[in-house]
């Protein structure tokens, strides 16, 4: 009972920092970086559950993630030192490679998602970062879908809460496209756009996919140019196609919850 409360101890604390990196997201588009650096310290403890240099490494890609200070040059050497740590950790214990090759990857991996723009938003790509050193292995208190190896070690955590809400964006996409084929709207942006009033809009966290080119109302890229309102409404624009702000924190705060307590459901393909 007591190794068992242990274990959900850190999970909690993940859920919590997750849930409110969420709402903060919703409320107002920023997520304070104090989220990741609690994450960032829980990360050391649970790492040091493996080894001492998986500490050490797993502490200086959080010092990485969380500190402004920590670039150019010195961002190359905590970097490349955090490789050798893992990879010391690997020599010393074998057994736990794929905890020790995992970490680094996912984190990596986290931050090539955030370069190339996969993940847009940097509270979203320290999000994934975070759950990549805090959650390194999947928990034994899972519900339904517990891991099934060798294929977990392909699907780390992290990345399975990712690939969840993933999924989880496709829910108003779908709602989307219903509204739109109820109100006979029929082409480009079915599934991911509404109208609403400009002055609506102009209040809303959307992104306007319409603006005035060459006095012509046209279908634009999402766009965050607050002066797209005015120039439609001096175009006689009283409704704008619009695109919601739909933060990507809340597909993946409860992706967390689904991984960690019910655990990761592509792994019914394995079992």
């Amino acid at each position: 009972m007591v190794s068992k409360l242990f274990q959900f101890i850190p999970i909690a604390l993940v859920l919590v920092v997750m849930v409110s990196a969420a709402v903060h997201d919703i409320r107002t588009r920023e997520v304070p970086d104090g989220h990741w650096a609690v994450l960032g310290a829980l990360s050391v403890v649970v790492s040091s559950g493996f080894s001492v240099p998986t500490a050490v490494g797993t502490g200086l890609l959080a010092l990485y993630m969380c500190s402004r200070r920590v670039e150019g040059p010195l961002a190359v050497m905590v970097l490349s030192a955090s490789m050798v740590s893992f990879a010391v950790a690997c020599l010393m214990d074998p057994s736990q490679s794929h905890v020790n090759i995992g970490m680094p990857v996912m984190f990596l991996l986290g931050l090539l998602f955030y370069i190339t723009g996969l993940l847009k938003g940097g509270a979203d790509a320290k999000a994934f970062m975070s759950l990549s050193l805090a959650v390194p292995v999947y928990p034994s208190l899972q519900i339904l879908w517990g891991p099934v190896y060798p294929q977990a070690y392909l699907m780390p955590p992290s990345m399975a809460v990712l690939l969840v809400a993933l999924s989880l964006t496709l829910v108003p996409m779908v709602a989307l496209f219903i509204i739109n084929l109820f109100h006979g709207y029929r082409g480009r942006g079915m599934a991911t756009t509404y109208t609403l009033p400009l002055d609506v809009a102009s209040e809303s966290h959307v992104w306007p996919v319409e603006d005035v080119t060459d006095g012509m109302i046209r279908r634009c890229p999402p766009s965050e140019d607050s002066g797209v309102y005015d120039r439609l409404r001096a175009a006689g624009a009283v409704r704008v196609r619009v695109t919601p702000m739909i933060p990507f924190l809340l597909p993946m705060a409860v992706a967390s919850v689904v991984v960690l307590i019910l655990g990761n459901p592509f792994m019914a393909m394995f079992a």
